[in-house]
C-alpha cells in the first residue's frame, strides 16, 4: 500500500497567531503525525480511540498518543471532519478482513443450531469484545454498504437481548420444520404434532417434555434422535439413550429399526450403562450377585438369607435387646387419640397401622399395646377383652368385657383414656365417659372383683411400667421379667419376627440404593419428627448390611444398586470419561436419586453436551421403589437453563377421559399444568361408574352354588361372599361391553393383586364372553399398556383400599423421597394412570358402602362420569351419606343376622366400633335418623316408612297392640329384667317433617299410608291362604314391604327371593 498523505494548515489568521500546521501519512504500519518537526505513531488498531475532534468553530482533530496529546488546527469544521472521516474510512477498510471473519462466525453460531443458554452469554460476549475495536460502525455513507454490514451486525450483536434470543430460535425451528417437513410427516404412522416436532428440534441445554397419557412419548424420543442424525448434528456414537427397564429399552430399539432403520445408536437401560461403565474403568465386566437377579417374594434369596443372619445376631445379648426394645417401643409410629377430631378418625388411624401385641393381638390403642406387652414380659398370663364372669347386660350398655382379665390372679385391668385432668378425647363425652366408668366401678363392687386402673396420661409421661409395677405389687402380684429368649420366641410364634426380618430386607435395598453419604442421612435423621425410630432401626439394620456387603465381597460380586453406584463414583471422580454429546432419557418421572445424579454427571463432565428429557409428572407412581418426582417438578432447580414442552394431544383416549382425568389429577395444585386435547371426541361420559356391593351370599340359590363350585370356593369360607361379589360385578360389565361390541379388548385393574380375578374367575369369564380379549393387572405393571376398556377393582378406603391408607416404618419412609405436601398425591396419580389405558372407555366398580374416597369425589363434585348404565339399589345410591352416629366417620354396612335372617347395619370400623342399627322393617333398607320440632324419628327412604325414637333411652319405638288398645312402645322392653327394661310409651307420636301418620287399624288388617302412593294393600289372614305361595312382585320394595305385613299376620318368618324375573315372597318353614 503507498503512502497517503493529509496536511492540515490552519488558516492565515491563525497562522499569524502563531498556530502551526502538519500533516498526517497513512501506510501499511499504521498511521504518523507530523507536528512541530517531531513525528507521532499510531497503531491501526488504535486509532478510534486516540483520534476525535473537539469544539465548533474553530476545530481541531486531536490525538491521544503515548507521547502526549498531539492537536491539529484551528481548522475549519468542514476541514476537520473531512480529514476525520478520511482517517476512519481508512481503519474500517483495514480492520475489514478481521471484522468480517468474526461476523461470519458470530452469524453461524446465531443460525446453524438452536442457540443453548449455556451459548449465548459467550455469543453476546464476543461481540461486545469485537465491538472494543471499532466502539462504533461507520457513519452511513463512509464506507461501502458490503464494509458496512458486519460492523452493524457485530454492533447489534452486542447489544442483543432475551427478545432477541427468542427470535432466533423461534426462526431456526421455523427452518428446521420446512426443511425436515417430510421426514417429521413419515417418522410415524401418524405426523408428529407441532408440539413433537418442537420437541425434536429444540436444543436446550436441557429439555424436558412433559408428555401426558397417550401422547406419544416414545415416538418423540425416536423423532428426536433421528433429527439430530439427519440433521447432521450427530453422529451415533454421541447419542446415549436411556430407559428404566428392557422392555422399553427394547421397544425403542425396534422403533428405531423400523422407523428410521438405524440399530447403531447407544440404547441403554440405567444398570446396562453402569456395567458398560465399571467394565471400561475396571477392564473386566464385573461379576452380578444372585441378589440382583432376585425377586421381592417373600422366600428370595435375599430374604432368606437376611432372615438367617438376623437370626445368628439374636444369639448376642445387645442386638436381642435391641430388638425388644424396639418391638417394645419403637415397631409404631405413637399418634395421641387426643389429636384427632372424630372417633372414626382414630379407628381409621388404628385400622391403617394394625397396632398389635407381642402376642399379635389387635388392640384398640397403643396404652393398651403397652400394658399387654408388659404382663407378657413379667410372665402374668392373661386374656384381652374377655367377658365379665357376672352378667352385666343393661338397657344403657352391653356385656361388660374389662381390657384385660388376670385369670391366675382374679384381677382385671382397664386402660382408662383419660388425661391427668380428668378430660377425654375431643370426640368422647366427657359425662358419659365417666358416667361409663363409674358404672364399672359399681359393678366389681357389686360382685367384689378386683380392678386396676391405667391411664393415658401416664403412658404419654413414661410412667406407665413403673405405675403397672406398683399397683400389680400392691395386690401381692410379683413381676419378674422373662428371659429375652421367651419373649423372642412368642414374637416368633406369632412371625412378628418374621414380619421384621422383611422390613429388615426392604430396608438394607433402599438404603443400598439410595448410596447416601453419612453427611445426608445424618440429616435425614436429624429433621425426621421420629428420629428415636430411625436411630434403633438403622442400629438393628446395619449389622446386617455389613453382613451383606461381606457375601458381596467374598464372592466379588455387585448388585444392582452397586450398578448405579460405583457408576456414579467413576464418573464423578474422572476414571471414566463422558464422550456423548446427546444424552436421552425416558420415563424421566421414574428417576431416583442416585441415577439422576449419574445423568448429571454425565452430562457436567462432557463438553457441550445437551440433556434430553421425556416425562409425565401425572404419572409418577413409583415412590416406594425411590423415584423421586422433584426431579421432575424443579427439573431446572437442579440441572440448569431448561426448555420445557408439553405434549398436548393425545391418541390414546377420547375427550370424556380427558376432561374428567385431568381434573382429578389437577386437584394437586403441586402438579404441572396441562391442557390435554384428544384425536377421538365423543359427546357422553365414557368413565362409567357401577354402585354394587362387594358380597354376594350363595345361601340356598343352586345357580350361585354351582358357580362357587367352579370358582373352587366353598360357602363358609370368609371370602367366599367376596369373590362370588367380584365375579357377578364385573360379569355385568363385561355383559355391558359386549352389548357395545362384540368383539374388543379389556384390561382389569387392581391396586394390588389380591383384589383382581383368581384364575379359575378369568377362566369362567372367558368361556361366558369368548370374543372378549381379557388382561388382568396391577395398576402399577400396567403403565404403558393400552386397550380397548378398562375395568377398575378394589375402589375401597382401608389400609388394602384405593388410595392405600398403610402406614409405612419411619425408618423406610426417611429412607425414600420426601412426600408432597398434598394427601394421597401418588395414589391420585395412580388412580390417573387406571382410568388412562383405556382406549374408549373406563368402567370402576364400587360398594359405596366401603368405596373409596376417590369415587366419593367423582360423584360429589359432580365430575362428567355416567352414574345410570347400570341399575342401582337405594341402598347403594345413599348409603355414603349414612356414617355412624356413634364414630362418625364410619359407614353403615348392611348385615344379616345368621340366627333370625333379619338385616341390621353394623359400623364399617366393626373390630373398633360396635354400633348397630336394625334395617327398616318395611323393606330391610337402612334408616336414618332425623330430628326436628316434632321428635326424633328414624326414617326409611325406600319405602317411606318411620318410626320414632324412645325418648327415654334411644331406642327403636315399636307398634304394639295392648289390653287397652294399640301404642308405641321402646323396642327395650322386657317382661323378665328390669335392668334391660325400658317402660316408655307413646300413644300418638307426630311424624316427622315432610311424612304422614301411620295408621294401624283396629284389626288384623294394616295399612300405611305414605306421602307418595296414599293407602297401600292390605293383607288378611283370609287373603293370605289363597295368594301366600303365588304371590310375585315386580319390585323388591314392594315384596319386602308385603313380607312384612304378611309376617305380622301369619306370625311366621318370612323372606323375599328373586324368582322367575320377580321378587317373590316365601315363609320360612
Amino acid at each position: 500500500m503507498a503512502t497517503e498523505t493529509k496536511h492540515l494548515v490552519p488558516g492565515l489568521l491563525w497562522r499569524l497567531l502563531g498556530f502551526k500546521g502538519g500533516s498526517i501519512d497513512i501506510s501499511k504500519k499504521g498511521i504518523t503525525l507530523h507536528k512541530s518537526d517531531k513525528s507521532y505513531f499510531i497503531d491501526n488498531h488504535a486509532f478510534v480511540k486516540k483520534g476525535l475532534i473537539t469544539g465548533g468553530w474553530p476545530s481541531f482533530l486531536v490525538f491521544n498518543t503515548t507521547q502526549g496529546e498531539v492537536k491539529f488546527g484551528p481548522l475549519s469544521h468542514a476541514k476537520t471532519t473531512q480529514a476525520y472521516e478520511w482517517l476512519q474510512s481508512y481503519w474500517y477498510k483495514e480492520i475489514f478482513p478481521e471484522i468480517n471473519t468474526t461476523f461470519k462466525q458470530l452469524q453461524k453460531r446465531l443460525t446453524s443450531r438452536y442457540i443453548r443458554s449455556s451459548q449465548w452469554p459467550d455469543i453476546v460476549s464476543d461481540a461486545q469484545s469485537v465491538l472494543n475495536r471499532f466502539v462504533e460502525p461507520p457513519a452511513e455513507g463512509l464506507v461501502d454498504d458490503n464494509i458496512k454490514l458486519p460492523f452493524d451486525r457485530i454492533y447489534y450483536y452486542a447489544h442483543m437481548s432475551e427478545e432477541d434470543l427468542r427470535q432466533y430460535r423461534a426462526k431456526y425451528i421455523q427452518t428446521k420444520k420446512k426443511a425436515f417437513k417430510k421426514y417429521f410427516e413419515n417418522i410415524e404412522s401418524h405426523p408428529l404434532t407441532e408440539d413433537q416436532i418442537e420437541a425434536c428440534i429444540i436444543d436446550e441445554d436441557n429439555n424436558l417434555v412433559l408428555a401426558g397419557a397417550g401422547t406419544g412419548k416414545t415416538s418423540t424420543m425416536v423423532g428426536r434422535a433421528g433429527f439430530l442424525l439427519e440433521s447432521k448434528q450427530a453422529t451415533p456414537k454421541d447419542i446415549l439413550m436411556l430407559a428404566f427397564a428392557n422392555k422399553a429399552s427394547q421397544e425403542m430399539q425396534d422403533r428405531m429399526k423400523e422407523r428410521i432403520d438405524r440399530d447403531d445408536v447407544g440404547i441403554s437401560t440405567f444398570h446396562k450403562l453402569g456395567i458398560n461403565i465399571i467394565s471400561k474403568v475396571e477392564g473386566v465386566k464385573p461379576s452380578i450377585s444372585k441378589y440382583a437377579e432376585d425377586n421381592d417374594s417373600k422366600d428370595s434369596i435375599f430374604k432368606q438369607d437376611v432372615s438367617k443372619w438376623i437370626d445368628e445376631l439374636l444369639e448376642e445379648d445387645s442386638y436381642k435387646d435391641k430388638v425388644i426394645k424396639y418391638f417394645e417401643d419403637y415397631l409404631f409410629v405413637e399418634k395421641s387419640p387426643f389429636d384427632f377430631k372424630t372417633q372414626g378418625e382414630y379407628f381409621t388411624y388404628i385400622e391403617a397401622d394394625e397396632i398389635r401385641t407381642f402376642k399379635g393381638e389387635k388392640v384398640k390403642g397403643h396404652g393398651e399395646r403397652i400394658v399387654a406387652n408388659f404382663l407378657l414380659r413379667m410372665g402374668i398370663e392373661y386374656e384381652y377383652e374377655a367377658k365379665y364372669k357376672f352378667d352385666t347386660k343393661t338397657i344403657e350398655y352391653r356385656q361388660y368385657k374389662p381390657d384385660f382379665y388376670l385369670p391366675e390372679h382374679n384381677i382385671y385391668i382397664e386402660h382408662q383414656g383419660i388425661d391427668k385432668d380428668g378430660s377425654t378425647a375431643p370426640y368422647i363425652d366427657r359425662d358419659l365417659y365417666n358416667k361409663k366408668r363409674e358404672w364399672n366401678h359399681d359393678i366389681h363392687k357389686a360382685n367384689k372383683t378386683i380392678l386396676v386402673e391405667t391411664f393415658y396420661y401416664e403412658h404419654k409421661d413414661g410412667t406407665l411400667r413403673s405405675n403397672l409395677t406398683k399397683k400389680l405389687n400392691d395386690l401381692g402380684i410379683e413381676c419378674n421379667p422373662l428371659p429375652n429368649d421367651a419373649i423372642i420366641e412368642t414374637l416368633r410364634e406369632h412371625e412378628e419376627i418374621t414380619k421384621f426380618s422383611e422390613l429388615m430386607a426392604d430396608i438394607i435395598k433402599r438404603y443400598k440404593a439410595n448410596w447416601f453419604d453419612q453427611d445426608k442421612l445424618n440429616s435425614k435423621i436429624n429433621s425426621s419428627p421420629h428420629k428415636k425410630h430411625l436411630n434403633i432401626a438403622l442400629e438393628l439394620m446395619m449389622p446386617l448390611m455389613e453382613r451383606y456387603e461381606k457375601a458381596l465381597t467374598d464372592s466379588d460380586e455387585i448388585d444392582f444398586e452397586d450398578m448405579i453406584g460405583k457408576a456414579l463414583k467413576y464418573v464423578l471422580d474422572g476414571s471414566f470419561k463422558s464422550s456423548w454429546k446427546y444424552i436421552m432419557v425416558d420415563e424421566f418421572q421414574d428417576i431416583s436419586d442416585p441415577r439422576a445424579r449419574l445423568v448429571k454427571a454425565l452430562k457436567d463432565k462432557s463438553n457441550d453436551c445437551s440433556l434430553f428429557c421425556v416425562g409425565d409428572d401425572w404419572q409418577a407412581i413409583y415412590r416406594f421403589t425411590g423415584s423421586d418426582i422433584s426431579f421432575t417438578t424443579g427439573f431446572s432447580e437442579y440441572f440448569g437453563a431448561t426448555q420445557f414442552t408439553k405434549l398436548k394431544k393425545t391418541f390414546r383416549f377420547n375427550n370424556s377421559i380427558a376432561e374428567v382425568s385431568s381434573q382429578f389429577v389437577l386437584k394437586n395444585p403441586l402438579q404441572t399444568k396441562k391442557s390435554i386435547t384428544t384425536l377421538t371426541k365423543v359427546d357422553k361420559p365414557a368413565i362409567s361408574i357401577l354402585r354394587e356391593s362387594s358380597k354376594v351370599l350363595a345361601e340356598s340359590d343352586e345357580t350361585l352354588n354351582a358357580l362357587l363350585r367352579r370358582l373352587n370356593k366353598r360357602p363358609n369360607e370368609k371370602d367366599t361372599p367376596y369373590v362370588l361379589g367380584r365375579y357377578v360385578q364385573v360379569d355385568k360389565i363385561l355383559q355391558a361391553i359386549s352389548r357395545r361390541e362384540r368383539q374388543a379388548s379389556i384390561l382389569i385393574l387392581g391396586r394390588y393383586g389380591f383384589t383382581l380375578p383368581s384364575a379359575s374367575e378369568m377362566t369362567l369369564h372367558k368361556e361366558k364372553h369368548p370374543t372378549l380379549e381379557l388382561i388382568k393387572n396391577t395398576i402399577h405393571s400396567s403403565k404403558g399398556k393400552e386397550e380397548d376398556y378398562v375395568i377398575v377393582l378394589g375402589l375401597q378406603s382401608g389400609k388394602h383400599g384405593f388410595p392405600s391408607e398403610k402406614i409405612t416404618n419411619p425408618l423406610l419412609e426417611a429412607l425414600l423421597p420426601t412426600p408432597e405436601d398434598f394427601e394421597f398425591a401418588e395414589e391420585r396419580r395412580l388412580f390417573y394412570v387406571a382410568i388412562t389405558r383405556a382406549r374408549r372407555r373406563t368402567y370402576l366398580i364400587a360398594d359405596m358402602a366401603t368405596s373409596s374416597s376417590f369415587v366419593n369425589e367423582l360423584i360429589e363434585d359432580e365430575y362428567e362420569v355416567e352414574l345410570d348404565e347400570f341399575d342401582i339399589s337405594d341402598e347403594q345410591r345413599i348409603i355414603q351419606t349414612f356414617h355412624c352416629a356413634e364414630c362418625e366417620t364410619g359407614v353403615m354396612q348392611r348385615r344379616v343376622n345368621t340366627k333370625n335372617q333379619t338385616t341390621f347395619y353394623g359400623c364399617s370400623h366393626w373390630s373398633l366400633c360396635k354400633h348397630t342399627e336394625n334395617g327398616c322393617l318395611k323393606c330391610g333398607s337402612r334408616m336414618k335418623h332425623v330430628s326436628d320440632k316434632n321428635g326424633k324419628h328414624k326414617v326409611c327412604n325406600d319405602c317411606d316408612n318411620w318410626i320414632p325414637i324412645c325418648a327415654s333411652c334411644g331406642g327403636d319405638m315399636v307398634y304394639r297392640k295392648g289390653p287397652y288398645g294399640y301404642f308405641w312402645g321402646c323396642s327395650r322392653f322386657s317382661k323378665n329384667s328390669n335392668s334391660l327394661s325400658c317402660s316408655y310409651i307413646l300413644k300418638y307420636p307426630k311424624p316427622p317433617k315432610g311424612y304422614q301418620n301411620q295408621i294401624i287399624n283396629k284389626s288384623d288388617t294394616v295399612q300405611k299410608i305414605n306421602k307418595s302412593s296414599g293407602v297401600s294393600g292390605s293383607v288378611t289372614k283370609e287373603s293370605l291362604k289363597d295368594i301366600w305361595s303365588d304371590k310375585v312382585f315386580a319390585s323388591q320394595t314392594e315384596a319386602y314391604a308385603y313380607a312384612s305385613k304378611a309376617a305380622k299376620v301369619r306370625k311366621l318368618s318370612v323372606r323375599v327371593v328373586e324368582k322367575s324375573g320377580g321378587w317373590s315372597v316365601e315363609i320360612k318353614k
